[in-house]
């Protein structure tokens, strides 16, 4: 009973590393099976028409939003099965097989998890995330479909290679994540020991985190006259493009570096309007939430009158057909074997 009240606290001094890997390795112990932490009823709810419902309150940290996003986000998954849909795509550029032992990095409310856990039935999958409040809502949904194959495990994927030491996977998997993990280098480089000799590494990845070059940096030009205009620090604006600027890295690159070759297919399907607006109303994914936590000191208005300005210029500049969504999948293998 301690071990779970204890579990369930924030921990946020360096102490946690050492608890957080005492409760995986506990986990791992018992045979990787089910994870039997208590579901937290604690994640925030929100209505079950998000697009309706009025905004909360902004958490203070991106790490706060995906906990207090959780279960909106779940309800907008549900109701639209938009990560579902890439989640099949990627799912269908390997060969799963029963047995198979498989990992997942940034599970969220485990769209992918219980697909992988269906076709891997007598395998097992292990599914990381480091929000506790998506972690919950997982654990919700696997109980819900009696998936008896998953341990979820509270992590940062940059720590893999010690949170999972001594495990071995046939097949890791990251669904529409990848460019939020702030090194992507150090994860690679710790995935790489954990899979097996023939293993391979699936990634999900929306067409815009490459994207056009060009189009890219006229924006980032228009961005910086906009901010200057309204009174934000060029030093700001500095830090601001440098944290942004590693969702634009060259991905077959990277992998190279990190020991793994990658091949490339592109993916694509139909979204409504409505799905596009109800994705948006999401905390995490809100303009609301990402212009506060990139500029935390601009006022409410003066946000408002820099987003408005900035998608005006957009939708004038580089417009788009808003009805396809379109995908990059990469899977990869290691560079010492065929």
């Amino acid at each position: 009973m301690l071990f779970h009240k204890v579990a369930g606290l924030r921990l946020t001094i360096l102490g946690a590393v050492n608890f957080r890997l005492f409760r995986v390795k506990s986990e791992l112990a018992i045979g990787l099976g089910v994870d039997k932490l208590p579901v937290s009823s604690s994640i925030p709810k929100t209505r079950k028409d998000p697009a309706a419902s009025v905004q909360p309150e902004l958490p203070p940290s991106r790490l706060d939003a995906w906990n207090t996003s959780a279960r909106q986000y779940d309800s907008y998954e549900k109701r639209w099965h938009f990560y579902g849909t890439v989640a099949d795509a990627m799912i269908r550029q390997f060969h799963l097989k029963e047995d198979s032992r498989v990992l997942e990095l940034a599970c969220g409310t485990g769209a992918c998890t219980l697909k992988l856990a269906k076709i891997a039935r007598t395998g097992k999958v292990v599914a990381l995330d480091f929000s506790e409040g998506m972690l919950n809502m997982a654990r919700e949904n696997a109980a819900a479909a009696k998936a008896s194959n998953i341990v979820f495990v509270h992590g940062d994927a940059g720590d893999i290679s010690q949170i999972l030491a001594g495990q071995k996977f046939n097949f890791a998997v990251c669904n529409s994540a990848f460019w939020h993990f702030p090194d992507p280098e150090k994860v690679l480089t710790g995935l790489l020991g954990l899979l097996t000799e023939s293993g391979k590494f699936a990634v999900s990845l929306p067409s815009w985190v490459d994207g056009n070059s060009e189009v890219r940096q006229a924006f980032r030009v228009k961005a910086r006259e906009v901010l200057l205009k309204h009174g934000v620090a060029p030093e700001m604006i500095e830090k601001v493009s440098v944290q942004r600027s590693r969702q634009k890295v060259d991905l077959s690159a990277l992998f190279r570096r990190c020991g793994f070759v990658a091949r490339e297919v592109t993916f694509e399907f139909k979204v409504t309007p409505e799905s596009r607006e109800e994705w948006r109303q999401i905390l995490v994914f809100s303009d609301s939430g990402r212009w506060n936590w990139f500029f935390p000191d601009l006022d409410p208005a003066a946000q408002k009158e820099i987003r408005e300005e900035l998608n005006k210029w957009r939708k004038t500049n580089f417009p788009h057909d808003s009805s396809a969504s379109k995908w990059r999948i990469l899977v990869a293998h290691r560079c010492d074997t065929v």
